[in-house]
């Protein structure tokens, strides 16, 4: 039996009246996804997707198979604890405040997204609803029906292939039943980022459905935030760096070849850079794990990392900010985000004044001037000089807002 039709039957696809007629089915795939394919990667031509046939080698999981191996847990370098062994009060003393990252098993056993978030049931129930699979070049969203994304993740040949990864379920109201199948992690309900208004608040929360063979290429979180994530179906391989780590190195920009399948992409890193950092002992300490149905994975702030799907997945994630890292986080979200740090500074002085006067004293410590201040007195904005004159400051008009420690 083709690999394609076992998991058609696996995953109970086989049921739905598209899946009925295989051979037509794989052919509207391909011609489906051909223009979502130029939008996200307008630099590549249709073969260049498949170059490497990383397909026909690491499809199966069977051991002994080449991707089979990633399923192997590497000697457990990252803690591994349950959460009926772990208090919050531990949590926050042995990994938030030093910023150690930690894998925590038991937090999903009771949300109803470990039996309804599998690949049968989310076709049923949103295969009619958009989702985000990536972006163009000018950062709009490229979408697709959830069902003709499940027949592409099936289907597919690609190397790298693309990645489902929705922000912001609160925001659409036919994902919102989503959220009511899972609840934040007893470790985590401390976020600071609940007091902005809405319009300014960041992208904070995604839900994930992951091909074997996708991943996120090596990053660190925006702004610095922390995040958790977690499985609810398949395994992930990560391998994680040292937040003190420089990007060249973490990228292996020595190793890139032209011979590579594609220098950016998750799998290439694993299988191609990864190793080579091994040998040359630019890499001191391995951060490498499997992460498995159930697993919840907190990743502190500004640690990097890899993360390859070695079968298809489903997760959910979300960034949030607290007090571990605040200071981190204030310090890079007033910069780049100018007018939602005003809304946000404003919303702490109302609901959280001690956070407010931490924020004020880091200002001053600094010397930073928020980006309201320069225009109550029609001053250009300093860090971006060419846009501080023409942006709208949009709900911002109060520009003699008292920044005052009271």
């Amino acid at each position: 039996m083709p690999f394609d039709e076992s998991l058609v039957k696996a995953y109970g696809l086989d049921q739905f009246e598209e899946f009925q007629d295989l051979d037509l089915l794989r052919q509207q795939v391909k011609q489906n996804f051909k223009e979502k394919k130029k939008l996200i990667r307008p630099d590549f031509s249709e073969k260049d997707w498949e170059k490497a046939k990383l397909a026909s080698i690491y499809n199966s999981t069977e051991e002994g198979a080449p991707m089979g191996r990633y399923l192997t847990d590497p000697e457990e370098n990252i803690p591994r604890v349950h959460c009926d062994d772990l208090s919050v009060e531990d949590f926050i003393e042995n990994y938030q405040i030093p910023n150690k990252p930690v894998i925590i098993e038991g937090c999903a056993d009771d949300w109803p997204a470990m039996k309804s978030w599998n690949f049968k049931q989310l076709y049923e129930d949103f295969g009619e609803v958009d989702f985000e699979i990536g972006e163009d070049e000018i950062g709009t969203p490229v979408t697709v029906k959830l069902k003709e994304y499940l027949q592409y993740m099936v289907f597919n040949h690609d190397d790298s292939p693309m990645y489902l990864f929705h922000r912001n379920l609160h925001k659409c109201p036919e994902m919102k039943r989503l959220l009511e199948d899972y609840e934040v992690p007893k470790y985590f309900r401390e976020d600071y980022q609940q007091i902005f208004d809405e319009k300014y608040k960041p992208d904070y929360n995604w839900f994930l459905i992951g091909p074997r063979r996708s991943g996120s290429y090596v990053h660190y979180d925006p702004f610095s935030m922390s995040a958790w994530n977690t499985s609810l179906f398949g395994h992930k391989r990560w391998i994680l760096f040292e937040p003190d780590m420089d990007r060249a190195v973490v990228e292996g920009e020595e190793f890139k070849t032209d011979q590579n399948l594609d220098n950016y992409t998750a799998i290439d890193h694993v299988l191609n850079i990864y190793p080579k950092l091994l040998e040359s002992g630019l890499v001191k300490k391995k951060y490498e794990f499997v992460q498995k149905k159930g697993d919840t994975i907190f990743l502190p702030s500004k640690w990097w990392h890899v993360v390859l799907n070695v079968d298809d997945t489903i997760a959910i994630t979300q960034n949030f900010t607290n007090q571990a890292n605040f200071e981190k986080v204030w310090r890079s979200f007033r910069r780049t985000k100018k007018r939602s740090a005003c809304n946000w500074l404003r919303n702490m002085k109302i609901y959280n004044k001690d956070l407010y006067h931490q924020a004020l004293k880091l200002n001053e410590q600094d010397d930073y001037k928020m980006y309201d201040y320069y225009m109550s007195r029609n001053e250009p904005w300093p860090l971006s000089p060419a846009s501080s004159q023409t942006e709208s400051s949009e709900d911002l008009t109060d520009y003699e807002f008292d920044y005052s420690s009271d």
